[in-house]
């Protein structure tokens, strides 16, 4: 799980600064264009290379949503919602959240981006190992705490570009046990719908 997740927080740690600063530096839409772009590309390359897979029949819509009558997979998602709703909102407020600390400077929030990315291939890597050892429950109680107490954080957070920055990396490793204790959760529930 730790390997297929690591895609997202290496996206993270690598597309966010780059995006915020081209942003600051040029103009937001230069962001969505070169996004729609590297998309273009990445289909046709998706196109050209990936070879056809047949599956013997498709499930159909209600085959696929039966892992939902199932009340762990349910519980898992919805804790799931709940916990990226609190973080995620935070990180899309982040220049204003800590434009105190950043002084509304795009290099200084390039910055902060940089080391929650980076934060974030440690925390994946780190909960991966966490949760083979002490399990998925440990691990989802570990991250909800850390994502509480670092969004409740934010407004000391925001007093100085040092704490931004250290602030921003404990945010991002306690985010991701949760996320690896809910996969092996709801994998474990439904392992045939996984």
């Amino acid at each position: 799980l730790a390997v297929v997740l690591g895609g997202l927080s290496v996206a993270t740690a690598l597309g966010s600064p780059v995006g915020t600063w081209i942003g600051g530096t040029f103009d937001w839409r230069v962001v969505f264009w070169l996004i729609a772009g590297l998309g273009a590309v990445a289909t046709a390359a998706v196109a050209a290379t990936v070879p056809d897979v047949r599956l013997p029949q498709a499930p159909n819509l209600r085959a696929r949503l039966s892992p939902l009558a199932d009340r762990a997979v349910l519980a898992a998602l919805v804790t799931q919602a709940l916990t990226f709703s609190a973080g995620y909102t935070l990180y899309t407020y982040l220049g204003p959240a800590l434009g105190g600390a950043t002084g509304g400077s795009a290099g200084k929030l390039t910055a902060v981006i940089w080391v929650w990315g980076l934060a974030a291939v440690v925390g994946i890597v780190v909960a991966g190992r966490l949760t083979d050892r002490y399990g998925p429950r440990a691990m989802i109680f570990l991250g909800i705490a850390g994502i509480a107490a670092s969004v409740a954080l934010t407004p000391l957070a925001d007093l100085t570009f040092p704490g931004a920055l250290v602030w921003a990396a404990v945010w991002s490793v306690m985010a991701w046990p949760v996320t690896m204790g809910q996969q092996h959760r709801v994998i474990t529930a439904a392992p045939a719908s996984a």
